[in-house]
This record gives structure tokens, C-alpha cells and sequence, in this order.
């Protein structure tokens, strides 16, 4: 709500434990179509077997996933759920999907076949294109000049980068790479729904519509891309990152 009153197009991304909650009621999936007709786009969010919490979903068989939750450092691993089809068809309740965040930095096995816009290569989008950088320690990593490209699978993926502000104390260094960046670029910043992130959230909103008032600038992750506000680099896409 906050978001539209400032005119700044949200990209949210759900995992399947939301998508399940909004699905099991009526009104909660007509708010997220609400949403979409503001103008926000709806993406997926999946955490892999390399992550600190699985999700549940992997195309990896299901005892080579929970030696890897064992090497990950857990005593009990969660439970295998299923393919990343089955992923995908968990978010059935929330519209069409095509873009997110599926955690495929280190291994791009976690991409579903149907996401084909991601802002998780784990490449930086400015300078040489195919560099790794990390999302937590970088403000840098949401700079975009340029919208990195490759096949995998059998698609050709596209992929916007951004920075995970860990907390508002990290909007200054945010408007400093902010006003490096040309006209042409984009910069994008990923932020979790959860209590301790909320300053931040409203910290970066602040910022943005001081910057654009009107949201003229302001787009999804699809919208960057299909509109071609970017030029592309290709790459070719390993499955691990090195």
C-alpha cells in the first residue's frame, strides 16, 4: 500500500509456504491480484539445498539433497518435497510466474523451468560481464548497466543483480552508488518482509520516491527487461559457480 501511494512498482516474491496460506483463502488471493493490477509484479522466491533453510524442493534426488543438508550442517534435514515443477505448481494460487529469486548463485539446477527472469545469477551487472559478487556485502551489486544473459536448460535466462540491505544503516552507501550511476542504468535492492527489515524498507521507499516522485523511473523485474531498458551481455552459464 505504502509502495503504490509513493508510485514505486514492487516485485514481490513468494515461497511456497505463502503461497499455500494465501491460497487457502479467497480474499487473500484477490489482494494479490489487487496488487498486480496497481501495477507490482508477483515472483517466486526458492531457498536451495545449499541455503542455511531449505525449502523442501529440489531436482537433486532426494538422498543426495539431505547429504547435502548434512554437509550444510544439519542434524535433522527438512523434508525432501518434491521436483521444481512440484515448486513451481505450489504457487499455482498466485497467478502466473515467471521471475524471482530461486537462489541458483551457486548452482543453477535450482532454476525451475519456468523462471526465466531472475535476480539471483550471482554476477555483477556492470563492468566485465560474468564477474561473481556477493549480494550481502556490496551495494555495488545493484547496479545494473546492463542485463546479463545465457542458456541454461534448454532457455535462455535473463538476469537483473541486486543488493540485500541488510538494514537502514545501509542507505547511505546505497545513494552513493546511487548517484555514480549513468541515466541509462538501474538499481535494485532486495529486502525481506520481516519486522527487522521494516526501516530499511520504508528508509529505501523514502529515498526512491525522493528521486522520482511520480514513479516515471520506477519498474518490475520483467518490466526492465521486456522493455529493453538495458542493453544485454551474454555469458555462457556454468552449472557451478566457480
Amino acid at each position: 500500500k505504502d509502495a503504490s501511494e509513493l508510485n514505486i512498482k514492487l516485485t514481490l516474491m513468494f515461497s511456497p509456504s505463502w503461497a499455500r496460506y494465501i491460497g487457502e483463502d479467497q480474499m487473500r488471493t484477490d489482494e494479490i491480484q489487487a496488487w498486480r493490477t496497481l501495477g507490482h509484479e508477483i515472483g517466486a522466491h526458492h531457498h536451495s539445498i545449499y541455503h542455511g533453510n531449505w525449502d523442501g524442493y529440489t531436482n537433486y534426488p532426494p538422498w543426495l539433497a539431505e547429504l547435502q543438508r548434512y554437509e550444510e550442517g544439519r542434524v535433522v534435514p527438512e523434508t525432501y518435497l518434491g521436483t521444481l515443477d512440484l515448486f513451481m505448481d505450489s504457487l499455482a494460487s498466485l497467478g502466473p510466474i515467471r521471475s524471482g529469486c530461486v537462489n541458483e548463485e551457486e548452482d543453477k539446477v535450482e532454476m525451475p523451468e519456468g523462471i526465466i527472469y531472475s535476480t539471483c545469477s550471482g554476477y555483477a551487472n556492470f563492468g566485465s560481464p560474468g564477474r561473481l559478487m556477493s549480494d550481502f556485502d556490496e551495494p555495488l551489486k545493484g547496479r545494473n548497466e546492463y542485463v546479463t544473459v545465457g542458456w541454461w536448460n534448454g532457455a535462455l535466462r535473463k538476469w537483473l543483480a541486486h543488493y540485500l540491505m541488510p538494514s537502514v544503516n545501509e542507505l547511505h552507501r546505497v545513494r552513493e552508488v546511487f548517484a555514480d550511476m549513468g541515466p541509462d542504468e538501474a538499481y535494485g535492492v532486495v529486502l525481506h518482509a520481516s519486522p527487522k527489515n521494516m526501516a530499511a524498507y520504508y528508509g529505501y521507499l523514502e529515498f526512491v520516491h525522493a528521486e522520482d516522485p511520480l514513479g516515471f523511473k520506477s519498474r518490475t523485474v520483467t518490466e526492465i527487461i521486456e522493455e529493453q531498458l538495458l542493453p544485454e551481455r551474454f555469458i555462457e552459464v556454468p552449472q557451478f559457480s566457480e
